[in-house]
């Protein structure tokens, strides 16, 4: 949908050798949002990316924007303690005002707007999770509450609800921050492959056009390439499905998700005049086998029956790196690295994490 509905982006491809500040593997979210904050600060920085901007991760998330994970404080607490699950949920409500705020500043036409968040229960067995959930988000500062009124159209026990989240049109986002990176030497090359990185004093990302040098290097690439950290270790691919089809309602100001399996992902979004309801799940290891079509007739079944959707108007997919121990992991790339800097693990909420 995201990718349908935004028009594509001509950048240029990587002319020659170069030398600037940072270079910044990776057109989504992660590396446009990097290059966009060091540019503010005085740095040159080059984007290099072997697509166009918006037509990786980013472009096939939901677009919701929310510092709300399902019960990801629970599960933060138990691993790490309150103080890393306060840090977690700071950063990433942090992460929904600097999105609103660089919308504002840089006049990034998106659909931007602000919605409340559901984790919702139908059993009682999740409803107790979901009252943990509440309470310790709450009590870690964040904008949470425990409620039985639910403005989905069918039953539920209850949610945890967080206000003040948003939603955007996630491709749109990462056209308008582009269009922010590019000029007073910052830079966005598209369908440049970048195939080496070096570190040293300069840094260098050798590329297929030619090569960037650089005093820093951000790799944002969902999964870091190169061997270096050992990411592929230490994060899984997951891969997780949506389908969005027309309905003739205005968007909810809500978004929800579910505790319950099969977890259920759910938002409606108004893209060029017309209304869709978008629902995802059917998520698994992208080594576990299974039936592709069968997992986009299931989410249209439920789209159907549960949220009166008739026809199917778009489908598709996307893969994430999921932290072993839960964390998204930015810093230097390894122990040994001096300019190589990552962001990978965002477990599937890489537009807040």
């Amino acid at each position: 949908l995201w990718v349908a509905t935004a028009g594509t982006t001509g950048y240029p491809v990587l002319p020659g050798d170069m030398e600037i500040d940072v270079a910044v593997i990776g057109a989504g979210v992660a590396g446009l949002t990097a290059a966009l904050a060091l540019k503010r600060t005085g740095q040159t920085v080059a984007v290099i990316d072997t697509a166009r901007v918006g037509t990786g991760v980013t472009g096939h998330t939901t677009g919701k924007v929310t510092s709300l994970h399902r019960l990801a404080y629970s599960e933060l607490a138990r691993k790490h303690g309150d103080e890393a699950a306060r840090t977690y949920g700071q950063a990433n409500q942090s992460a929904v005002e600097h999105i609103s705020q660089l919308v504002a500043e840089e006049a990034i036409d998106c659909d931007f707007r602000r919605v409340a968040n559901y984790t919702y229960a139908e059993t009682d067995d999740a409803l107790d999770l979901v009252r943990v959930e509440a309470n310790l988000a709450a009590g870690l500062g964040l904008p949470a509450a425990f409620t039985t009124e639910v403005p989905l159209p069918f039953p539920v026990k209850g949610a945890v609800r967080f206000d003040g989240q948003a939603q955007i049109h996630a491709v749109k986002y990462l056209q308008g921050l582009a269009r922010a990176v590019g000029g007073g030497g910052s830079f966005v090359f598209e369908q440049t492959r970048a195939q080496r990185i070096h570190d040293g004093s300069p840094a260098v990302v050798d590329t297929e056009h030619g090569t960037v040098r650089a005093r820093d290097i951000i790799v944002a690439t969902n999964v870091p390439f190169g061997g270096q950290g050992l990411f592929y270790l230490r994060c899984h691919p997951h891969r997780s499905y949506l389908v969005a089809g027309r309905v003739d309602t205005p968007p909810l100001d809500a978004t929800f998700i579910s505790v319950d399996e099969p977890m259920r992902s759910i938002l409606t979004a108004g893209v060029n005049g017309t209304s869709y309801v978008l629902t995802g799940g059917e998520g698994h290891r992208v080594s576990e086998s299974g039936d592709t079509a069968a997992r986009y007739r299931r989410l249209a079944a439920f789209a159907h029956d549960r949220l009166g959707v008739d026809k199917i108007a778009y489908r598709w997919s996307t893969q994430d790196g999921i932290p072993l121990d839960g964390l998204p992991y930015a810093g230097l790339m390894s122990p040994t690295a001096k300019h190589v800097y990552v962001i990978t693990g965002l477990r599937k909420w890489g537009l807040s994490n």
